[in-house]
């Protein structure tokens, strides 16, 4: 299986960067490739449940200590969300796609001003309580064919995956839980970072004897998986 998906992100990252350097750069494309390529990333870096708005908002993340506040039951209650500290290769590429979507919107502030909008939407943080704008800012969506915004979800992703990279959905939680557990990372922290806590006893909760650190160690483990993977920190526009 590491070898499959060694190969899978080889052809990939070099995909995505043809796209880049075409002369007539079909920028539909090189958006929708890129933000497969961000979802598979973050989904395997994070255990991010396959949810519609997959990867949430930007003010999810806290890019300085890199701590990622995760809500991905269905319920979206603030009571099974969880707390996870991303690794280095995951923010630095988070911060890439900040660039590539300011790129976007100045080439298409003109003639799709929905995308410029929803762009907005993303990287201006909506004000407290504005619940309407929730969906609006989920930093990772597709363009349409028409040039509308699909929200990134199972029924929009699982094309990508198909065609790609045929696997189940939920396929990243299976691969990481068994990795950690096979470098024996202790199972509380794996329970915490896949979101199977017991209610009340959240990772970094008042009763957990868990902290920053544990999921710090735990980013820098799943930081050299991903290196083991041949995922790299990939350009945008």
């Amino acid at each position: 299986k590491n070898d499959e998906i060694i190969k899978v992100n080889h052809q990939h990252i070099h995909h995505i960067s043809e796209l880049n350097s075409s002369n007539y750069k079909n920028i539909r494309n090189l958006h929708n490739e890129l933000v497969f390529y961000i979802y598979k990333m973050l989904t395997l870096a994070s255990g991010y449940r396959a949810v519609s708005g997959t990867g949430g908002k930007f003010s999810d993340i806290n890019f300085i200590s890199k701590e990622y506040w995760i809500s991905d039951k269905e319920n979206r209650d603030r009571e099974s969300a969880r707390i996870i500290v991303l690794p280095d290769m995951v923010i630095k590429q988070l911060e890439e796609y900040q660039k590539h979507l300011a790129h976007l919107k100045f080439k298409v502030k003109y003639s799709a001003i929905n995308i410029a909008k929803k762009i907005d939407a993303v990287l201006d943080e909506p004000k407290p309580g504005d619940v309407e704008s929730d969906e609006k800012s989920h930093f990772l969506f597709f363009i349409s064919s028409d040039d509308e915004i699909e929200e990134v979800s199972p029924k929009t992703i699982k094309p990508y995956m198909d065609k790609q990279f045929p696997v189940q959905l939920n396929w990243n939680r299976h691969y990481i839980r068994s990795k950690l557990m096979a470098l024996n990372i202790s199972p509380p922290v794996i329970y915490h970072f896949m979101g199977h806590d017991d209610i009340g006893s959240e990772g970094m909760g008042r009763y957990s004897g868990l902290s920053y650190y544990d999921f710090k160690a735990l980013s820098v483990v799943i930081n050299r998986i991903l290196e083991g993977l041949s995922f790299e920190v990939v350009k945008g526009l």
